[in-house]
């Protein structure tokens, strides 16, 4: 067996539909299998899933894991040699598949693949970050930064926005989660996913491990797949900027040397960061801003 398509879902309602019937009409080539792991969702959106895809596997957890642990989770019980990390609320299309494994035959050094996202509407939606720096700590996608200063500078790179029209892959330094592929026996090699990493973060933290082990982070702009944002995680509500906060401090802690005035820093620029993004979420309910 080539894949194994592994999917996190809490409340996730029928956009898990829509994920597992794209994946039903646009399927990798051969063999392959779908793992969903359940976060104990009470909103009936796995009995719906169970009902009308029997044929998948499901795992259903008495409580809620986080992102990172689900997947682990699914990774364990995988028989495919190509893992696939999927959100619950994605559009797959026709190639995807295809084209992963066509990287990962031809290049023995890539250890992440990344797709092009896209809005409902067809819009671009950014892809790819960098690792998450103190430069960087109010230009995120929904920061007080990136807000108040459009199109500058540091957000574009920060969210490698200027890969918009690119046609051909390229390294990055990290790709957003809700679609990368890698093979099994790196992921494993690696440790998986960092489970500390509730929600938010280990994606990039699992990217930037991969770089370490000396394999690439590649986004290819041809595999293009639909990503309703947020709509995997709408049942946390404010709760999602504060695990956001949570995972970007982990990060930064596990992966620099934090002294006293840099801890002054991160945590001023996460409180402000945090309370605009919660503030335009009451506010402004177009998740695309």
């Amino acid at each position: 067996m080539k894949f194994s398509i592994i999917i996190v879902n809490f409340n996730s309602g029928d956009y898990l539909l829509y994920t597992l019937r794209s994946i039903v009409l646009n399927p990798p080539s051969g063999d392959y299998e779908v793992i969903i792991i359940d976060n104990d969702s009470r909103d009936g959106s796995i009995e719906k899933a169970k009902k009308v895809f029997p044929q998948f596997k499901y795992v259903l957890n008495r409580k809620n894991l986080g992102y990172g642990a689900g997947c682990n989770l699914g990774a364990k019980l995988a028989k495919g040699e190509i893992l696939i990390f999927s959100n619950a609320d994605i559009i797959i299309t026709n190639g995807t598949f295809d084209k992963v494994k066509k990287h990962f035959e031809e290049n023995k050094k890539i250890g992440i693949i990344g797709a092009k996202l896209f809005y409902p509407d067809g819009t671009f939606q950014a892809s790819c970050r960098r690792y998450p720096r103190f430069k960087y700590l109010l230009f995120g996608r929904k920061s007080i930064g990136s807000s108040l200063l459009k199109n500058n500078p540091i957000t574009r790179e920060f969210l490698y926005l200027d890969l918009k029209d690119i046609k051909e892959p390229v390294e990055v330094e990290g790709v957003v989660g809700a679609f990368m592929a890698i093979k099994k026996e790196i992921f494993f090699k690696i440790g998986g996913f960092d489970k500390r990493f509730f929600l938010f973060a280990e994606d990039i933290d699992l990217c930037l491990r991969i770089k370490k082990e000396g394999y690439k982070v590649i986004h290819d702009p041809t595999i293009k797949v639909i990503h309703f944002h947020g709509q995997s995680r709408r049942y946390l509500g404010l709760k999602s900027d504060y695990f956001l906060k949570k995972s970007i401090y982990k990060f930064f802690y596990k992966h620099n040397s934090i002294n006293f005035t840099k801890k002054i820093i991160l945590n001023l620029g996460l409180a402000l960061s945090t309370g605009f993004s919660s503030l335009t979420s009451i506010f402004y309910k177009n998740d695309k801003h």
